[in-house]
């Protein structure tokens, strides 16, 4: 696993450049733990998902088409997804946080929990103190966060047993050396098992700078 954490490229880009906060908002997330309830932040935040995502840095809000004047992506530079955020706690904090992939192993807020921490908000400030902070919070997440195994024909779909029950797993369970699952490991870490090849490519370059 530590290899896994070696060659996960963000991580590793984070910690070598001391960029303590790296964020990624997600739309459609703050919407989810948001906007279903509060139509009106669609003056500020599109529905959208990755590379679709736009946020309105008017103080106003934006009447606009997403994407005219007013718009700008949400996850363009850093201070970008920064505004985007502080936008988005302006209309419920915690939702904000919940709604950010955080550090170096750019972690959902909502899996707080997995971290053993009390809300997102708490996670965010812990994860922005310390490298210390995000690397074992990477290392609680592998261990403590339990999802379905994928079905191969389609990754956004749980295997079921012979009893028609979800098979349970966690992010470690699909790291252990020797017998890795690239392809339930993308699903359940990257949410997209279509980088099944690239991790793979990623961590045997990996091992071959940890063991010259």
């Amino acid at each position: 696993m530590v290899t896994f954490l070696f060659f996960h490229h963000t991580f590793l880009v984070t910690l070598l450049s001391n960029i303590w906060g790296t964020c990624h908002f997600e739309n459609h997330i703050f919407w989810n733990e948001w906007g279903n309830a509060h139509p009106e932040i669609s003056r500020y935040f599109n529905n959208g998902t990755h590379p679709n995502q736009w946020f309105c840095y008017l103080e106003a809000g934006c009447d606009t088409a997403t994407g005219d004047n007013g718009w700008r992506k949400t996850n363009g530079l850093q201070t970008e997804r920064y505004q985007a955020l502080e936008r988005a706690k302006n209309s419920n904090a915690e939702a904000a946080y919940r709604s950010i992939s955080v550090g170096g192993p750019q972690i959902m807020g909502f899996n707080y929990g997995d971290l053993d921490y009390n809300n997102a908000t708490d996670m965010f400030n812990a994860f922005s103190q310390n490298e210390f902070n995000q690397v074992k919070g990477f290392f609680d997440y592998m261990k403590n966060h339990t999802t379905c195994k994928r079905r191969l024909d389609d990754s956004r779909l749980c295997q079921l047993d012979s009893e028609g029950n979800k098979i349970w797993a966690t992010p470690l369970d699909f790291a252990h050396t020797g017998q890795e699952d690239w392809y339930q490991l993308a699903a359940v870490y990257n949410g997209d098992a279509n980088k099944e090849a690239l991790y793979q490519q990623r961590y045997q370059l990996a091992k071959e700078i940890l063991n010259p």
